[in-house]
């Protein structure tokens, strides 16, 4: 225990790491070492670099993200709390009645059944720039986030409401979603 090779080897570990985490981000690491005086590490990243905070949500098996910045709250509703005005969904949140968004149809996702707490289901309540004040429907709900913004190729991306992706930590890939995008997709 403790012998050079294995704290070497954990360094490298270590090293590998870093050095595979700056790549991914598109950015590079230099080296200057001096005899007897230390080395020096360098990392560069590009500035169009963000990171933001973020909701993490499941829809089917796939994963997306909303900005903090347009949450108003995370809360679980039963499939009875829906009613509709016209064809569209809707439920009341304390005297307001919020339009329900499922994320599931507009991207053609099979989407999984309520389970649990009487079959109640996660909507995320966001609001956009222009004040509006919709529901999100959600299978799972995650944890906020920091997230590394990736942009997305206009060729690679599919969506209009997809913005940007990003990596958690379990290298699970994460969508973006374009909160205002989304919300003049589905209102117009």
């Amino acid at each position: 225990s403790g012998s050079p090779s294995e704290g070497g080897s954990a360094e490298q570990s270590g090293m590998m790491i870093v050095r595979d985490t700056v790549q991914n981000l598109k950015g590079s690491i230099e080296l200057e070492s001096k005899l007897g005086e230390g080395t020096i590490f360098t990392i560069k990243l590009p500035l169009t670099l963000a990171i933001i905070q973020a909701l993490v949500f499941g829809v089917g098996s796939r994963m997306f993200a909303i900005p903090l910045s347009t949450v108003v709250e995370a809360i679980r509703i039963a499939p009875e709390q829906i009613s509709y005005v016209g064809d569209r969904e809707v439920f009341e949140l304390r005297n307001l009645v919020v339009n329900l968004i499922r994320p599931h149809k507009i991207l053609g996702i099979p989407t999984l059944p309520p389970i649990g707490e009487n079959r109640k289901m996660y909507v995320i309540v966001v609001r956009s720039s222009e004040r509006k004040i919709v529901g999100i429907v959600a299978d799972q709900l995650m944890e906020k986030e920091e997230l590394v913004i990736k942009s997305l190729d206009h060729n690679i991306m599919r969506s209009d409401i997809t913005s940007s992706a990003s990596k958690l930590g379990d290298g699970k890939v994460v969508l973006i979603l374009d909160v205002p995008a989304l919300i003049r997709r589905v209102f117009g």
